[in-house]
């Protein structure tokens, strides 16, 4: 099993690159967006400029290709199965739709974090949110879909949960820093605070699948629901902090009754006992 996985310190090493290239493409962006695409004279508005459609498609882009290309290099040169050390292994058809219900079903809880943030501290926001809001807005979701939904929900899973989580063995340690590191990158204080309960569902479904397939299915299903609910909303994200409890409450038993089912289905995997996995290792014991 040590020749399929990633070392600690080349994860490491991999996260590092991968995770300053895609800062540097970033910053790189943010520079020339304004010389291509602001008119001569005008105000220069950043947070406009880096979402309008054409910027948001070259960072995405340029992100994916970054975490997913970092991911990938780092097992050529580690000398480790790609499909083996990143997660590509098949896995149970019936999580690829389930637990895509468990992170959409966890959706009114990242929203009241993303609003309790706001009214702890309404400074602390870069408005990435909003700007999103107003981007999904302006155009079809079948244009953004594959900029806001697939190529994050890949390249991120790859980054994240095939390079990152895999290469640590204890399976808390590995949940915990996958899901710290996945909110952080998104860097404003507020969609930090969102992502952090879908990051660590991400990860508990990752290690318990055992399937990079099954995170990526939950991750695309969980924005193109983001996607669709704005594109539908015709009016600002609602700031209020008075939680829905009948909603919160019907939503925590969807997410209690789909992570029981997660458990049930992947609590003895032969696929997994052939690969030397004991029932004991896949519980996290």
């Amino acid at each position: 099993m040590d020749r399929e996985r990633l070392k600690p310190w080349q994860a490491a090493v991999g996260a590092v690159v991968g995770g300053g290239l895609a800062v540097v493409g970033g910053v790189a962006i943010a520079s020339l967006a304004p010389l291509v695409l602001a008119p001569a004279g005008a105000p220069y508005n950043p947070l406009a400029t880096m979402m309008s459609l054409p910027v948001v498609a070259v960072n995405m882009a340029v992100t994916f290709i970054a975490l997913s290309g970092s991911a990938l290099l780092t097992c050529v040169f580690a000398r480790v199965p790609i499909a083996r050390g990143l997660g590509f292994q098949s896995t149970r058809p019936s999580l690829l739709f389930i637990a895509p219900l468990g992170i959409i079903a966890l959706g009114p809880t990242s929203d009241l974090l993303v609003r309790a943030m706001a009214h702890i501290a309404p400074d602390f926001s870069l408005g990435t949110l909003e700007a999103l809001s107003e981007l999904t807005r302006a155009h079809p979701a079948w244009v953004l879909w594959p900029l806001l939904a697939l190529l994050p929900g890949v390249g991120e899973e790859v980054f994240f949960r095939g390079m990152i989580q895999r290469s640590i063995a204890s399976p808390a340690w590995a949940i915990g820093i996958s899901a710290v590191a996945f909110a952080l990158f998104h860097g404003d204080p507020r969609h930090v605070a969102g992502v952090l309960p879908l990051g660590v569902y991400l990860a508990w479904i990752g290690h318990r699948s055992r399937s990079l397939w099954v995170p990526v299915a939950a991750h695309v299903a969980n924005n193109s629901a983001a996607l669709a609910a704005s594109a539908l909303l015709d009016h600002a994200p609602d700031e209020t902090i008075e939680p829905d409890l009948a909603l919160l409450g019907v939503s925590w038993i969807a997410v209690a009754a789909v992570i029981a089912v997660i458990v049930y289905l992947t609590r003895e995997d032969p696929r997994l006992l052939r690969d030397g996995e004991t029932a004991a290792f896949l519980d996290g014991e």
